[in-house]
Parts: C-alpha cells; sequence; structure tokens
C-alpha cells in the first residue's frame, strides 16, 4: 500500500485540524499557508507552534493547446485522467533532446496497451499521448 503524502504522523498524535498550520510546498519551492481562520489569540498562537510541514502536493497538471485542439480530435478515445496516471505512475521515464519528458505506462481501460505521454520540461502540463505500438522495456 502506497503512503499517502499526508502520513506524517499517527492521528491520535496530531492535534485538532483547527489548532495547527499548514505549510504546503511544491518541488519548486513555492508555499501556501493553511492556518485557522478564527480563534482567540493564545489558539492562533498556539497553531503557529504546531508547525507542519508536508513536501508532496499533488500537481495541478495542464494542457497545451495543441493537446486540446489536436491530440484529443486524432484521438478521441484518449482520456486525460490516463494521461495524469501514467505521468504520476510511469513504467519508464526519459528526458528528450529538447527538454521535453518522455513518460510510458500501460492503461488498463485500453486492452492494457502501453501509451507514451510527453510533457513539457515541468513534467506537468501535456504536450502529446498516444499508444506506442514499438515500445520495448
Amino acid at each position: 500500500m502506497r503512503a499517502s503524502p499526508f502520513d506524517f504522523a499517527p492521528a491520535n498524535r496530531l492535534p485538532s485540524l483547527a489548532s495547527i498550520t499548514v505549510i504546503l510546498r511544491n518541488s519548486q519551492g513555492d508555499y501556501g499557508v493553511v492556518a485557522p481562520k478564527s480563534g482567540s489569540k493564545d489558539q492562533v498562537l498556539a497553531a503557529r507552534r504546531q508547525t507542519v510541514i508536508i513536501t508532496r502536493v499533488v500537481p495541478t497538471y495542464r494542457f497545451t493547446a495543441y493537446f486540446e485542439n489536436e491530440v484529443l480530435r486524432k484521438r478521441p478515445y484518449l482520456k486525460k485522467d490516463w494521461c495524469i496516471r501514467i505521468v504520476e505512475h510511469p513504467i519508464r521515464v526519459e528526458v528528450q533532446g529538447d527538454n521535453r519528458v518522455r513518460f510510458w505506462g500501460r492503461v488498463g481501460e485500453f486492452h492494457n496497451l502501453v501509451f507514451r505521454v510527453v510533457t513539457l520540461a515541468d513534467k506537468v502540463t501535456i504536450h502529446n499521448a498516444f499508444p506506442d505500438r514499438g515500445f520495448k522495456r
């Protein structure tokens, strides 16, 4: 079983969610703060003392105009969810010469074929996807 990005302490040892501040940090080093919105001054100060840092935040995937307008038109069977799943759980990854990244993965809902998903260098903007009939491990 895969660990959740939020498995940082046993549930019975955590303070209530209203009394902690959570700092969300992504791979680019950006962060957001989730803090209690109400409460007494003492509760807010206590929340600041009990800061929890979560280092894995699920990225928001984007799709290029090429993907939206051309790829989905040419391959109407393709689903965005499949592409995201392949990027998150690839069986192989390779960087192209033009700073794009190739991900390969199997899609069980589509006859267990191997698909190739190409992202931009940020690895969250999906640019192309197609069944890769010539895939060799």
